[in-house]
């Protein structure tokens, strides 16, 4: 249970984007990039586990991150492992007005985001961070191959 604590706090505290270098949904409004939209969302997330890795936004410079596979089951539930944890934690999470939102593992919040393409990745946006995209989803591959289920 402690290790979970542990691990729920990082996940919060631990936003490979440097946090000051990270683009933003400003930045992609100004180049007239749009976010994905719901049925997007769903295409490429549902049934799938992505690989992703979070810039910590609290260490100056944002220079560590954290990493993680989540696999987004059809039912509305997500299923997440850190590198380096056997742990598999569960959360709820909703595609809708073109954000995947989700039930924070840490408090009792669900907080919603935009996904943008960027180049050949896709990276997630926060609204607690001034709409700082710090989750880069590395890789997105069909199934559960990390047997997270």
């Amino acid at each position: 249970m402690r290790i979970r604590a542990i691990a729920s706090i990082f996940s919060m505290l631990a936003l490979s984007l440097s946090a000051c270098s990270a683009p933003s949904v400003a930045e992609f409004q100004k180049q007239g990039v749009k976010p994905l939209g719901s049925d997007d969302l769903r295409g490429l997330f549902v049934g799938h586990t992505a690989y992703v890795k979070q810039a910590n936004v609290l260490e100056p410079g944002g220079g560590s991150s954290v990493a993680f596979a989540v696999y987004t089951k059809p039912d509305g539930t997500r299923l997440v492992r850190f590198e380096g944890s056997k742990e598999v934690q569960s959360q709820r999470y909703a595609i809708r007005d073109n954000k995947l939102c989700v039930d924070s593992l840490v408090d009792s919040r669900t907080y919603c985001g935009s996904v943008y393409k960027s180049g050949s990745a896709y990276v997630g946006c926060d609204p607690r961070y001034n709409g700082k995209c710090l989750s880069e989803y590395t890789k997105l591959v069909r199934g559960d191959p990390e047997k997270l289920e």
